[in-house]
Order: C-alpha cells, then structure tokens, then sequence
C-alpha cells in the first residue's frame, strides 16, 4: 500500500529537507500543509509549493506530492485561484487534500483542475457528497477505526454506510483530532492506550460518554 510521508513545515527549507528524508527512507510520495502561523499571502503559497517542489524533482524525478490545505489548523486558507495555478505550473503536484470547509471553494477546484489532479476530502463526512462531484477520495480520520467501511463507501459510493458512519464521523472531532479517534481505538480495543501528547489532553468524561455511545450507535462496540 503506498505510504504518503507528512513533508510540511512553516519553513521552506524545513520543509524541503523533511521531503529529501522521506524520499531516501522509501515514502511513495510527500503529504505537504499549507504552512502555519506565518499566513503567507497567495504568492507565498506558490513560492512556497513551487520551491519543495522542485527540490524534490531534483532529488526524484515525478516523485509526487499532495498539498494539503486545512484552514483550522494554520491560519492560513489556500483558495481555488491559488491551488489551480500551482495544479497548472507545477506538474509534481497531483493533488490537494482539501479541509477548508468552503463547498464552493472545493466544488470550483474540482470543475477547473487539469486532467489527472486529485482533489481528496480532509473532512470524513464530505466524503461521499464529493464524490459525487467528481472528486477523488479521502485521506480520512475514520479510516483508523474502520478502514473496510470506509473504503467500501468509496468503492461503492454507498449512502448506506455514509449514514451509518455519520456519527462517527461527526463525532471524532467533539474534540481536537486526534483526541476522539484515540479514545475511539481504545474503546474498540485496537489500542492499549489513549494517550495523547501535550499540549493536547485527554479527552473530557462527557465527551467519553458521548464517543462510546456514538460507537454503540454505530454498532463497533
């Protein structure tokens, strides 16, 4: 199964140096955020992509990367205008995970891309509604608790299993991610422990209380 290597940095260089480790440990291609905190204006955002980008052509010719653009986390959204000129100029970049919760944001990516560029999900229960528009698929969340599920509402496009997961995939973010999913996995006895890093913390008892009886709902526990 091919491994895509988190490549992002707020730091170009950074940035670059993460994407030439990735390559020489065998990744099959570079997941890269918008970088966060610093809130590049849209020529930055391709200075940005453009410069990792040909880093990694030098390192690996084709290697591919996927952008990722998810406003919550970093402060900064990458618009259509930004992501298709990159899509256009930069051929090693095939694709965007797309979390900015703006529909008419993703809708005119998907209409107005070159041939052959993804447009994936960031957000578990837009999945099935982009699909529908012609998008590509999902780097999903939910995929740690059910991957068959979630490959089988791809496949299929089935609106069965998109309403059964909805909670689910609603309620794995009552808190920052990846509290819930943790706590989740836990729960559903796929991990021993639901610790997370600081500066996150663990999950609230109400939350808790919510998360295991979305899961009993969902029919996992």
């Amino acid at each position: 199964m091919p491994v895509l290597a988190g490549a992002g940095s707020n730091s170009t260089a950074k940035a670059i140096e993460l994407a030439e480790i990735a390559i020489d440990l065998g990744a099959d291609g570079l997941l890269t955020i918008t970088p966060y905190y610093n809130k590049p204006t849209p020529d930055g955002l391709r200075r940005h992509f453009g410069m990792q980008a040909e880093a990694v052509e030098k390192k690996r010719s084709k290697f591919p990367m996927i952008m990722y653009n998810v406003p919550g986390r970093t402060g900064v959204n990458m618009t259509a205008a930004t992501t298709l000129q990159i899509a256009r100029e930069v051929p090693n970049v095939i694709g965007v995970k797309e979390a900015s919760g703006n529909l008419e944001q993703i809708l005119q990516i998907i209409s107005e891309r070159p041939k052959g560029f993804l447009v994936l999900s960031g957000d578990d229960a837009w999945t099935l509604p982009l699909l529908a528009v012609g998008g590509d698929g999902i780097i999903s969340v939910a995929s740690n608790e059910v991957p068959a599920l979630m490959r089988k509402m791809v496949d299929e496009r089935s609106v069965e299993i998109h309403n059964r997961l909805l909670p689910l995939l609603l309620g794995n973010f009552i808190e920052s991610n990846p509290i819930p999913v943790k706590t989740a996995l836990k729960m559903m006895r796929i991990l021993e422990s639901d610790t997370v890093r600081p500066p996150l913390a663990p999950i609230t008892d109400a939350n808790r209380k919510k998360l295991e009886s979305i899961l009993r709902g969902c029919e996992l526990l």
